[in-house]
């Protein structure tokens, strides 16, 4: 049997059931929406796509590389770009390690080599100059180069004596007039046979002949020659040079002396290094140091007074590492020429001759 039901429903649409057990739902109009179903399960995957075009490489440098302070954070910065990369890195410096067991001693370094000293050049200096000593050498192998000082110039000497008194003259030729005035004479002056001295020239004229005076010639005569040495004077104090402290300088120093006297009465002062430490052993704590190289010693043995104007000389005795410096230092140079004596007084005058012409011969 077949029956046929209308439904309507709102907003008015139509279902029609035909039969008693099918029935036929049309629907026409719009329903409520009903709610969200549930997601659907994921589909297949789809096919691969193509290969895409090659990209460009990226490049990456190390730029600077800092030690940071033990214990800071390492740090790494790009100074460059994404493709170009330039990485600064800052690492921190490690914290200190634990002490290391104490490694074996080391066996003895062996003993330094001993310092030596030798004597150089030695030189005259200029008297009152200062004594002075270099070293030409080394610390370990010293050369000294002397200059001392001749002694002082010795005290004048004493004046000359008086020279003994000149024997009397002969008798004298006849005289004739000696005439005197400034300036030349004229034609008019004097006789025949007289002569003229020029006192503002000091020239003397004569003897007038024919009426007539001849040249004059000068009285003042040549520088007179230098007179007579006076005895040697006494012999100037010797310098002397003595030695004060000789002390044992540090290992690698450099050797020196000090003069703490004066020019002409040295007293020197040595300080002389000694020998370089030996060397350390192999691993573990520093082994003991090597005994200390023997210090030189410098000592004074003989001190002698030279000839005047004859050089200073130190001669060594010793050996290289114990010296004995042997002095011989000129004495002052002779001292300066006693002045010359005085004149003997003169002697008395001849008699007067008979009055006939003078002749008189003037030397040079």
């Amino acid at each position: 049997m077949s029956d046929q039901i209308t439904v309507v429903l709102p907003p008015e649409p139509v279902l029609t059931v035909t039969g008693a057990t099918t029935a036929t739902v049309a629907w026409s109009g719009v329903g409520v929406p009903g709610a969200k179903g549930d997601t659907g399960a994921v589909g297949p995957q789809g096919p691969q796509g193509s290969v895409g075009p090659a990209g460009s490489a990226a490049t990456l440098t190390v730029g600077t590389v800092t030690t940071g302070a033990a214990g800071s954070s390492a740090a790494v910065s790009n100074s460059g770009s994404s493709s170009a990369a330039v990485l600064n890195f800052t690492i921190p410096r490690g914290d200190t390690g634990a002490q290391g067991p104490q490694g074996v001693q080391g066996s003895v370094g062996p003993a330094g080599s001993a310092a030596t000293l030798t004597v150089g050049t030695v030189s005259t200096g200029s008297a009152g100059s200062s004594a002075a000593v270099t070293n030409s050498g080394s610390s370990s192998a010293a050369v000294l180069n002397f200059t001392i000082p001749c002694g002082d110039t010795g005290a004048q000497g004493p004046q000359g004596v008086q020279g003994v008194q000149g024997v009397q003259g002969p008798a004298g030729a006849d005289g004739r007039t000696i005439l005197y005035g400034s300036g030349a004479p004229s034609s008019g002056t004097g006789s025949n046979g007289d002569f003229y001295i020029d006192t503002a020239a000091s020239r003397l004229y004569g003897p007038k002949a024919a009426g007539a005076w001849p040249s004059g010639v000068s009285l003042v005569g040549p520088q007179g020659s230098t007179g007579p040495s006076g005895p040697t004077g006494a012999a100037g104090a010797a310098a002397t040079v003595s030695v004060g402290t000789v002390t044992t300088g540090a290992a690698g120093s450099s050797a020196a002396v000090s003069n703490s006297g004066s020019s002409s009465a040295a007293v020197l002062n040595f300080t002389i290094p000694q020998g370089a430490v030996g060397s350390v052993g192999p691993a573990g704590p520093t082994g003991p140091s090597g005994p200390a190289g023997s210090a030189a010693t410098v000592s004074v043995g003989t001190v002698s007074t030279g000839a005047a104007g004859s050089s200073a000389t130190v001669t060594n005795s010793g050996s290289s590492s114990a010296a004995v410096l042997n002095f011989s230092i000129p004495q002052g140079a002779v001292g300066a020429t006693g002045s010359v004596g005085a004149t003997g007084p003169q002697g008395p005058q001849g008699p007067a001759g008979p009055a006939a012409a003078m002749a008189i011969v003037l030397g040079g």
